[in-house]
Parts: structure tokens; sequence; C-alpha cells
């Protein structure tokens, strides 16, 4: 009989000494790769805030300059305003600072002693008399510059006197704007994230913003970290100890415009790092003894399906983390792959473009962008990043944006190109404003050249007018059709000249309450004769409407200019309809016209000086209707198709009484 072998217990020692060996090493193994996974994700999500903080860093000091600079501009404004008005007292200036939301208006003499100021406070005070130096010394005519209790200040020399026109505003504005939005506060309000232990903007002379829980910090030339991360204007990490306790400290240098403003610091708690590592070793090490009891492919089996759902739910956390900071981005971005399939789109994408809450990702970018309007084509196909280019978009309802837009490839690890983002900032507000600033410099140097030169055609006309008429008196009735003939084109000269001052005039209202349905019944009565020559049908339909704040003149003379154009449009006969109504803007006025009408492109220039359809107009009528509408703080505008007619809507603000 064949003896049987019995297995050798050093054999099972031998493997269970290997497959002990074999599991704790894969326990470290595991260990360390989700200890590296941890910190690698934690340290994108620094990254990602950081440049958060970073890209809302940059536009809130750039909303600062440029607020500055428009309050600059305003009281410039006033201030020349005050200058045209000749003699000034205090009733005056204390009107004009209440109007204009001035806070206090200061008239200075030629040696810088105060003469006059709307404020009853500061009768002899002759603080502000350093500041405005180069003025008296004649230097410059034209200087801004801040008190010591930090309002913002213009002033200005007269031109027909030696006096000194100050005019301030209060500091709140911008102090209130830099509080909201200045760094400080954007540090103040992500430190509130959890997670995050502190952010801090330092520079080399020490800690220029930071949370409330910081107090020191060892300088950047003493920490040669922070000395490199500097030196080599790029992100970085590392493990640092504050307060007694490990931190993953991220920072990255901050510049503006190549000015360097320091370099941010940003602190993530490890807490939550070191609690989930301690329970997954712990985890890994009970799972490591059950695997040891059954075998070695149930254990490979537990192992990963723990470290799956561990990375699961990290990446989970992660993607819910980076959702939430991306939407709280004030700039689009969008994420494409190879195939131009869009993986990635934020909220802001959504409001900028009108797409409302549409789930983006999955749709084909050509669908929604076909000629590449986002330039992540073309940065695909010339395989490299797109600086910042500023681009004109016009949505499908026609409105049109001013867009940056930057693109950066993204890449696998042999660099090639698996897709790319495009990052969009809505630009069309600053555009705005700047384009409204050019256009009140381009108007005042028009209004400057023009009232020179009709000053000096209205004398020689006037002259020739009396010319005429003395010799039209003693002439005999043969030459009497071609006098009149003569006059006729010196008035109407005349009247283009009248209109050229007019509209390069400062505009100076006289408000008071008044009410439109009055003002439109005269000034149809007085137009009644020329449409019933024409042939025009006037019809008016006036409902009960709130008065509004305006000077009659000026608004007769809108309502004149934009119901001759209309009765004018009419050769061969038709009807005008004037109808007035409270609207939920304000009070409203529709003129329409059974005309010509007008093309789009034109319909866009109509209110701009000397473009006339008109034959023998001057072009400035309906520029001086939309000037004395804006100075109403109204709103003019025009609706019209060839052979259709024409629609001009125009709304005041009704009055406010106290």
């Amino acid at each position: 009989m064949k003896r049987t072998r019995r297995f050798n217990p050093k054999y099972i020692l031998w493997v269970s000494v290997i497959l002990a060996v074999l599991m704790l090493t894969s326990a470290l193994l595991v260990i360390r790769r989700i200890e590296s996974s941890f910190l690698e994700i934690l340290e994108k999500e620094g990254y990602a805030l950081l440049e958060s903080l970073i890209t809302s860093s940059e536009n809130s000091i750039k909303a600062t300059d440029v607020s500055e600079q428009l309050l600059e501009n305003r009281l410039l404004d006033n201030a020349k305003a005050l200058d045209q008005m000749g003699k000034l007292n205090r009733a005056v200036l204390l009107t004009f600072a209440n109007e204009t939301h001035v806070n206090r208006i200061d008239i200075f003499s030629g040696e810088g002693n105060l003469r006059l100021s709307s404020s009853i406070y500061v009768q002899g005070d002759t603080r502000p008399a350093s500041a405005i130096q180069f003025i008296i010394s004649g230097k410059t005519r034209v200087m801004s510059f801040k008190t010591e209790e930090g309002d913002f200040a213009v002033a200005i020399k007269r031109l027909n006197s030696k006096d000194i026109i100050v005019c301030y505003s209060d500091a709140k504005y911008i102090k209130e704007l830099k509080n909201s939005v200045g760094i400080g506060n954007l540090i103040q309000k992500i430190s509130k994230e959890s997670g995050i232990e502190y952010v801090l903007l330092q520079n080399e002379d020490g800690i220029v913003f930071a949370t409330k829980n910081i107090e020191k910090m060892k300088k950047i030339s003493k920490d040669i970290f922070l000395r490199n991360a500097l030196l080599s204007d790029s992100k970085d990490s590392r493990e640092y100890v504050f307060e007694g306790r490990k931190v993953l400290e991220v920072v990255k240098p901050f510049s503006i415009d190549n000015t360097p403003y320091g370099i941010f610091r940003l602190g993530l708690s490890l807490e939550d790092y070191n609690s989930v590592l301690h329970d997954t070793k712990r985890h890994i090490l009970i799972v490591s003894l059950f695997i040891f009891l059954i075998g070695f492919i149930v254990m490979s089996f537990i192992i990963m399906n723990q470290n799956y759902r561990l990375l699961n739910e990290s990446f989970g956390k992660m993607e819910s983390f980076m959702k939430k900071v991306m939407d709280g981005i004030n700039s689009a971005i969008l994420s494409v792959d190879e195939d131009l399939i869009i993986t990635f789109s934020n909220k802001m994408t959504g409001e900028i473009f009108s797409l409302g809450d549409r789930n983006l990702i999955g749709k084909n970018y050509k669908l929604l962008f076909p000629s590449d309007e986002l330039m992540v084509e073309r940065s695909l196909s010339a395989n490299a990043n797109i600086d910042e280019i500023e681009k004109q978009y016009t949505m499908p309802s026609g409105k049109l944006l001013h867009l940056g837009i930057a693109t950066s490839l993204i890449t696998d690890e042999n660099g090639r190109a698996k897709g790319v983002t495009a990052l969009i900032r809505d630009l069309t507000l600053l555009r705005r404003l700047k384009d409204e600033v050019q256009e009140k410099e381009r108007l005042k140097a028009l209004g400057d050249l023009a009232s020179g030169v009709a000053h000096e055609i209205r004398n020689p006309l006037n002259a020739l007018r009396l010319s005429f008429e003395r010799l039209k008196q003693e002439q005999g009735k043969g030459n009497d059709k071609l006098l009149e003939i003569i006059t006729e084109e010196i008035g109407r000269i005349e009247k283009t000249v009248e209109d050229f001052l007019i509209f390069t005039k400062p505009f100076i209202s006289r408000l008071k309450s008044v009410n439109i349905n009055d003002i439109l019944g005269e000034t149809l009565s007085l137009l009644e004769g020329k449409a019933i020559e024409k042939g025009v049908l006037i019809k008016k339909v006036f409902q009960v409407i709130p008065d509004v704040d305006g000077d009659e003149d000026a608004l007769r003379k809108v309502f004149m200019n934009v119901l001759r154009n209309g009765i004018d449009a009419m050769e061969n006969g038709g009807e005008i309809f004037v109808k007035t109504l409270k609207s939920k803007m304000g009070v409203e006025i529709r003129i329409v016209d059974t005309g010509v009408g007008i093309s789009r492109d034109e319909a866009k220039r109509i209110f701009d000086p000397y473009f006339s359809k008109k034959k023998g107009g001057t072009g400035l009528g309906l520029s001086i209707a939309k000037r004395i509408v804006e100075v109403h703080k109204g709103q003019i505008s025009v609706n019209s198709e060839i052979e259709k007619g024409t629609e001009i809507i125009i709304v005041f603000p009704i009055a406010v009484r106290e």
C-alpha cells in the first residue's frame, strides 16, 4: 500500500511568510498610492482656488481703476459746466452740488484764498491751496488730487477770470467699492470655505492682506521655498507647519501687467486627509488579515474594491467642489475634446451666451458655434495656446457682445493635444464705457471747433440780411422775387447755424414738473397747417399720464423735430399717429408715420450729427433731440422698415416728489 505524503508544515510556514510579505508589501504600496493621490487632489484644489483668487484680484484692481477714472471725468465735467455759468454765488453752488451729487464746491482766488463755498462749514479754510499750486503758478489749467480726508477732487482755472473752481466727491463710494471687491475682502470670503487654514498675499516687505488668524509669517527673504517660487514665477506646493500642525501650502506669484504685487499663499488643512488616511490604513490591515485567511485572490479583489470605492468617493467630492468653484468664476469656461465634443462648461457659459440651464456636455461644439467663434478649433489645428484676443460676437437675438477669449491646450503624457479649454470674459460693459468716454471727447472737440466757425459765419450773414432788406426796399418790383429767394436762403443758412450752435453748446436744463400731453398738444397745433398742406392726417391718443421733470422749451423742440421729420417723410400724404401712455419704464411717447421708412443700417445712424435723408436737411434735428432726451435721463429709439413707415419711441422717467 502506497503511503500518503503529508504536507510539510515547513512549506505552510514558508507560504504563509511569502503571503504575509506580499500582503504587507501590497498594503504599503496601496497606502502610499492613496496618500499620493489624496495629496495630488488636494494640491489641484488648492491651485484651482489660487487661480480663481488671482483672477478675481486682477478684476478687482482693474474695476477700481476704471471707477476712479469715471469719477474724475464726472467731476471735471461738473467743473467745466460751472465755469460756463458766469457769475457764481453760494446759492448757485449749493443747487448745482445737490443736482449733480457733488460733495462740495469751492471757489478760490488766483492767490489760493477761499472766496466761496457750497458748504457753510469751510468758510476761511485754505487747506487745499497747497494742492492746487500747479494751477496757481500757471503750470496747468486742470488737475485732480485727493484731500487729507480722502475725498477725490478736480480743480480747474476759469477761462474768464483768475478764480479756481474745485469740485469734491466723497471718497465713500470708491472706499465701499474697494471694500466690496478688494483683495482683502476676497481673501476673507474664500477663507470661509471648509478645509482652508489661511490665505495671504505677501511681498518682500511683509504681509499685505491675510485672513484674521494670521498675525505674522516668516519673510520671503528668509524662506528658501518662497524665494524660489517668487523667482521662478510659477505655482508650487509644500507641506508646512502652521501653528503646530501640518498644512498643505500652495503658492503662486501675483502680478498685473508685469507689475509684481507679491506672492499668494494658501494653506489647506490636512486634518481630513490624515483622518481618511488613518481610516484607510486601518481598513487595509483588517482586509489584509481576512485575505490572509481566505487566499490571495480574494484579498486582491477586496483591496481593489476598497481602493476603487475610496478613490471614487474622493473624486466625487473633488468634482462637486470643482464645479462650485468653476460656477463661481465670473468668466465662461468651455472645454472640448479632439473631436470637438463639449466635455465641460460652467454656469457663466450659459449666462453669457443666453443658453439658460441647458446641459452642453456631450454636444457638438460646431452646432453652437459654427464659425468657431471661441477659437477652440483654431487652437487645436495650430496645436498652440491662444493668448486673450478681443472679439465681437453677435447673439441670435442681434445683441452685440465684446468678448475676451483665450485658449489652453489639454495634452496627454506625450504632449499630444487631446482637447482645448476656452476662457471667455464678457467685456461688453467695459467696451461701452470706453466708447462713451471717447465719444464725449470727440463731441467736445467738435463743439469747440463748431462754435467758433458758427459765430464767424453768423455775423456776416446778419449783415447780408440787413443789406438785402434795404436793397429790397429801394429796388423796383422786378427784383422782388430774386431778393425773396436770396432772403429765404440766408434764413435757411441762419437756421442751420442756429441748430449748429444749439448742438455744440452745453445744454443747461431748467427742470420743473410738466405734463407731456400738454406740450405735445401745443406742438401738434403748431404743425397742423403744415400737415394739412402735405395731406397728412394727424391722429392722437393721449392717456392719463403722470408728470415728468422737464424743460418745456427743450421738450417742445424734441417733439417738433421728430414730428417734422415724420410729416416730411410723407410726400404723397399719409397718417401720423401720436400716443402717450404709462409703462414700466416711465412715461412713453410713440410717434408712428406711414412714410417711406429707412433701412436698418440708416436707422443706426439716424441720431448721428449731419446724417439726413431729407433734402436740404442739416442732420442736426434728431441729434439735438437725442441730446435733450438724454439730459432728461430719458431714452429715444427708432424702429423702421422701408415702405412701411417709421416709429419713434421716447421714454421719460416719472417725476419723483418727496
